[in-house]
């Protein structure tokens, strides 16, 4: 039905001569491909989010539903990686998940963090953090470049 309306308008706007040809065509397309993109976006997402649920019910140990999380919050959001600390009631880390670091990476992190710097920020604000990719400026301290 859709393309029926797009037809539709599309012949009568052109037969009046007040829009070119190709302008509303172009307008119509863009318009589909991007309804298009959102739904995919928002398919992918809902698949995401059931497998997500299934996984997290299916796991019996607390750090490995901890680690999962971590790894879907890094698929979910299409971040590099991921980290998901837990805290005592002084702010320590007490443990320490993260996702899409090489063991290498990992390693180079060394014991686990203090709650300094970025997660310092998470633990004193209490709310997520998300880094945009930023070249210029100089690298988090413990986090990879």
């Amino acid at each position: 039905m859709g393309d029926t309306i797009a037809r539709y308008t599309h012949h009568s706007i052109r037969a009046r001569g007040r829009v070119p040809d190709n302008t509303l065509t172009r307008n119509v397309v863009a318009r589909r491909r991007e309804s298009q993109v959102h739904s995919a976006r928002f398919s992918d997402t809902i698949r995401v989010l059931s497998e997500a649920i299934a996984s997290l019910a299916a796991e019996r140990s607390l750090g490995g539903v901890l680690q999962r999380i971590a790894d879907l919050a890094r698929e979910v959001l299409g971040a590099r990686y991921a980290a998901l600390g837990v805290a005592d009631a002084e702010g320590r880390i007490v443990e320490f998940h993260t996702s899409g670091l090489t063991p290498e990476e990992r390693a180079a992190i060394g014991p686990l963090p203090r709650g300094h710097g970025l997660l310092g920020v998470l633990i004193r604000e209490g709310r997520p953090v998300r880094v945009a990719e930023d070249r210029a400026r100089p690298p988090l301290v413990g986090l990879p470049a």
